[in-house]
């Protein structure tokens, strides 16, 4: 996928590709929390905000960054789902990318099923932007409008 670098539409059809190939469908195991499925949940939401090439061309990573990250906490969801997930495990890596190192953040969704890969960020804080979206909509509503 290296070769495709230059062009960020090709990269991302690649990537895609790739992920339906070689990931979805089958079970990474992970020491602590045991089998994740790949499923397509939240495969749109990945590809969609992928304008950084090094988050498509780190897709044939995911499973080995799922095995040997370093596991946070168990996180509640704080958003009102209707999907069945009740929450995220996230993992964290380190890759060293051509513009340096950058920390990844995979998230993995439980749900009644069990555990599945859901999302990855690359050198993005998620709990300052969560912050953020929650102040944002405990503040929605209470601001007049600026003319009418």
């Amino acid at each position: 996928m290296f070769k495709y670098k230059d062009d960020i539409k090709l990269l991302r059809k690649k990537a895609k590709e790739y992920y339906h190939l070689y990931l979805q469908g089958k079970p990474i195991y992970q020491q602590k929390l045991g089998y994740i499925r790949v499923s397509g949940k939240g495969l749109d939401e990945y590809f969609h905000f992928s304008a950084d090439t090094d988050k498509l061309l780190v897709v044939p990573q995911i499973p080995q960054l799922i095995k040997a990250g370093k596991l946070g906490k168990f996180e509640d969801d704080y958003k009102k789902r209707d999907d069945g997930i009740v929450g995220f495990y996230p993992i964290y890596a380190k890759l060293k990318t051509d513009k340096g190192i950058k920390k990844a953040e995979l998230l993995i969704a439980k749900d009644k099923d069990g555990k599945l890969f859901y999302q990855m960020f690359l050198d993005f804080d998620r709990q300052k932007a969560q912050e953020k979206a929650l102040k944002k909509e405990a503040t929605a509503g209470t601001n007049p409008p600026a003319s009418i």
